[in-house]
């Protein structure tokens, strides 16, 4: 079957090569009938003349007129013949390729036909020229010395130079024709019908290229060989009548002569070469019959798929590295060269598991937010956590006394307010007098945490300064100060100089003061209060925050010349981040935050006096009972 498939195509596409040639054959067939028929009439017009005028033969000067313009009308004929027979053939490659792919043969045309057909027709001239000086001076030596030969000279170089100029666009036009089409010269395959494969439309593109560059050439020859038949019937017309009249029917007769003798020569060749055509396909070698199946290579397959699935899978690998620019690791805030000053790690899992995912507690009667890790869970990792930062906070300036810290972070939802609750907690529980600010006005929300009034709070303690001893306390050691009444300007309220008095006045009473504020990439008022306390913690939420985002954060603090302490990183889980960091910071003191709340409980089972569930931790440390 494939071997009749093969021999059908060879078939088809001999047939095509064929038809243009079939063509050329039907039309030589058909002048060469016509002009036998003029030659016929011309002799007998001669002879006809001859006898009636009794004109036996012309002079020397004549004959060679005659015999000139003879050769020049033959071989104009010639040529249209041969223009007439490149138009044709030209046209029915067009058409076939038009039925191939539609609109196609349109996109063919180029610049440089114009520039191709003008080079053509300066060649001829120049050959023109040529000829007529060799042929007034049959002797002229081309290498002699006089004014003659250099003019010769000078036209053969010109000759050559519009020969390698006209082949070097013939070249480029084919080469342009085929990229028009938009098909490669070493294509190969079916697309449509019609004997449309790819190699022979490309085929099909270079002889319509080819036919192009011929017809421009013959018309320039044509246009050039007529210029010299008009000169030479110039000449011809200075003779006597008699001289005149013989001379034009021997001058016809000649050139209908030679113009036969042409057609009948391209007529033998066409017929030569309509026989030895045998298409653009071939057979290689016939079709066997496999031993094994062709497709599907089960085992090359196989190899393929797992190379290009290690190639994509690695590929995604480096594209999510290099897209995801998220903070996950401790690691990743030490790369922007920043100085971490603690990881808490996740506590959803501690909620989960002690308070059922609930995201508030009721205790003697206060609803309080279970997110307060330091009262819901103390013994916790996360809990752990909060006092490593709160120690690390005493030697983040070994130097100074820190007495005031700003916390904020660059976005919304990234933990500052649970953050900023949970370290003053961790203040207050390690008998720190600490006073908690909620600066966060546009968005206060601490008095939700501890389930405490909103009002009276810090817009009304800017107007009416309180008396440190009459701040609410929801716990012992710790005070907290809330955002009280919204205001249309918290920006130029926290901005105010009562703002920076409320907190240097505070400084006095408390060990600690920790002010709650808004984003920093969100709103200006953190770079404010950053100017009124004596350091500001920037907090990060790992696998959210944006380092970026994080970047552009501690460059705000750093325009206004606020003393950064340094990044805590939020919500860490070593399990799910970049396979699990073991980091330990401190002075003197380390925590691997590989361990989870599952290692500290058994830490606590070895203790001989177990600790309390955790509602009784947090009733006793509600009401003050701190042994």
């Amino acid at each position: 079957m494939a071997d009749q498939y093969a021999q059908a195509y060879i078939d088809r596409t001999r047939d095509k090569s064929r038809e243009s040639i079939r063509a050329q054959r039907a039309f030589l067939e058909d002048q060469t009938g016509q002009f036998s028929a003029r030659v016929d009439s011309a002799e007998r017009a001669l002879a006809q003349y001859m006898e009636q005028e009794d004109a036996v033969s012309l002079d020397q000067e004549s004959s060679r007129l005659v015999q000139q313009l003879s050769t020049l009308e033959g071989r104009r004929d010639e040529l249209q013949i041969e223009l007439d027979m490149a138009e044709s053939a030209l046209s029915k490659k067009r058409d076939e390729l038009g039925r191939i792919r539609p609109r196609l043969a349109e996109r063919l045309s180029s610049g440089l036909q114009a520039e191709l057909s003008q080079v053509q027709e300066e060649k001829a001239k120049v050959s023109a020229e040529i000829n007529r000086v060799k042929t007034r001076n049959p002797d002229l030596d081309p290498r002699a010395g006089t004014p003659r030969a250099r003019d010769l000279r000078q036209l053969q170089r010109r000759a050559d130079r519009l020969e390698r100029q006209a082949d070097s666009l013939a070249s480029e036009y084919v080469e342009n024709s085929l990229a028009a089409g938009g098909v490669a010269t070493g294509g190969g395959g079916e697309e449509g019908e019609g004997g449309g494969g790819i190699s022979y439309v490309a085929d099909l593109q270079r002889q319509i290229a080819q036919r192009e560059i011929e017809v421009n050439g013959l018309r320039a020859q044509i246009s050039t060989v007529e210029s010299r038949i008009e000169e030479n019937q110039l000449r011809l017309r200075d003779l006597p009548t008699q001289s005149l009249q013989l001379a034009e029917l021997r001058r016809e007769k000649q050139s209908l002569e030679q113009t036969y003798g042409f057609l009948r020569q391209r007529l033998q060749e066409v017929r030569m070469q309509e026989q030895s055509e045998i298409g653009f396909a071939e057979r290689l070698r016939s079709a066997g019959v496999p031993g094994q199946p062709v497709s599907p290579n089960s085992q090359r397959n196989m190899i393929l798929a797992a190379m290009l699935g290690l190639l994509l899978g690695g590929g995604l690998v480096v594209l999510r590295e290099k897209l995801d620019t998220r903070i996950r690791a401790p690691g990743d805030l030490e790369a922007l060269g920043e100085q971490v000053l603690g990881v808490v790690p996740s506590f959803e899992k501690t909620l989960e598991g002690e308070f059922n995912g609930k995201k508030s507690l009721k205790i003697d009667g206060k609803k309080i937010r279970s997110s307060l890790i330091m009262l819901t869970s103390p013994a916790s990792a996360a809990g752990e956590a909060y006092r490593r930062i709160r120690t690390n906070l005493r030697f983040a300036r070994p130097d100074a006394d820190v007495r005031s810290v700003v916390v904020t972070s660059p976005g919304k939802g990234e933990g500052k307010t649970t953050t900023a609750t949970n370290l003053a907690l961790a203040q207050a529980q390690a008998g720190k007098r600490t006073l908690l600010i909620d600066a966060d006005l546009r968005k206060s929300r601490i008095h939700r945490y501890l389930d405490v009034p909103r009002t009276p709070g810090l817009t009304e303690a800017l107007y009416d300064a309180p008396d440190p001893a009459d701040v609410p306390s929801p716990a012992d050691n710790l005070s907290l100060l809330t955002g009280g009444e919204e205001v249309p300007n918290p920006a130029e309220l926290l901005g105010a100089r009562r703002m920076k008095e409320l907190v240097k006045s505070m400084e006095e009473a408390f060990d600690l003061v920790i002010v709650d504020t808004a984003p920093v990439l969100l709103f200006s008022d953190p770079g404010v209060l950053a100017t009124h306390v004596d350091g500001t913690l920037l907090v990060a939420s790992a696998g959210e925050t944006d380092s970026a985002a994080f970047e552009q954060a501690a460059a705000r603090l750093d325009d206004v010349e606020a003393g950064r302490l340094g990044a805590i990183l939020n919500g860490y889980d070593p399990e799910t981040q970049r396979g699990g960091y073991g980091y330990g910071y401190g002075y003197g003191y380390g925590y691997g935050y590989g361990y989870g709340d599952e290692d500290l409980e058994a830490y606590y089972e070895d203790d001989s006096d177990p600790p309390t569930s955790a509602a009784g931790r947090v009733r006793a440390w509600w009401n003050g009972d701190r042994g």
